[in-house]
Parts: structure tokens; C-alpha cells; sequence
């Protein structure tokens, strides 16, 4: 697992990769940088609570999938581990922190 800096600006250990729609730091003011990461064929992600991130908080960067699912990411699952949108998520989470961090 790769720690990062959720919104409160907190190092946290076993990051929520996609928060569900009514997750309460949509509803608060960016502090910090924030990435969102979808796969599109998440069933139980809607494309509408994908807009509504981008909606809820227009400062976030939204990453979203192609043909991967949920938990595409864990990589101890084969049904759901997606090696291609594992891999750009984690550079894409690594160029985060970078910026962030310089």
C-alpha cells in the first residue's frame, strides 16, 4: 500500500481510492492536492457519482479507468487486479506527491 495525504492533510497508511459520492470530504474546501481514481466498469460507481466528484470538488484531479473495475488496484486479486490502471494510478499518485511535496 502506498500512504498519501488526503484532504485533511493527514498521512494515512491504506488510501480509500475512490471515496463513495456522499464520502464527507466532497463536502469540505481543498487544503491540500486530492486525486480521485476510477475504473469505468465499476458497477458500483456510477458515472454519476464520478461527476459528482468532479462537480463537488472542481480542484481535484479525476482519474478514471478504461475497462478497468473496482479494486483495480489490489493487487492480491486477480478478478479485480488491473496491472495497467494499477500501475498509471501509482505514477500518477507518485507525480502527486511530488508536486506536492517540492
Amino acid at each position: 500500500m502506498h500512504p498519501f495525504i488526503d484532504n485533511r492533510q493527514k498521512l494515512r497508511e491504506n488510501p480509500e481510492f475512490v471515496p463513495p459520492s456522499d464520502h464527507p470530504l466532497l463536502e469540505e474546501p481543498l487544503r491540500a492536492p486530492i486525486q480521485f481514481h476510477f475504473g469505468d466498469n465499476d458497477p458500483s460507481i456510477p458515472p454519476e457519482a464520478v461527476a459528482a466528484h468532479r462537480e463537488r470538488q472542481p480542484g481535484a484531479e479525476v482519474h478514471v479507468y478504461k475497462g478497468a473495475g473496482h479494486a483495480f488496484n489490489r493487487d492480491t486479486d486477480p478478478a479485480h487486479y488491473d496491472g495497467a490502471a494499477a500501475r498509471l494510478a501509482h505514477q500518477r499518485t507518485m507525480d502527486l506527491f511530488a508536486r506536492a511535496l517540492a
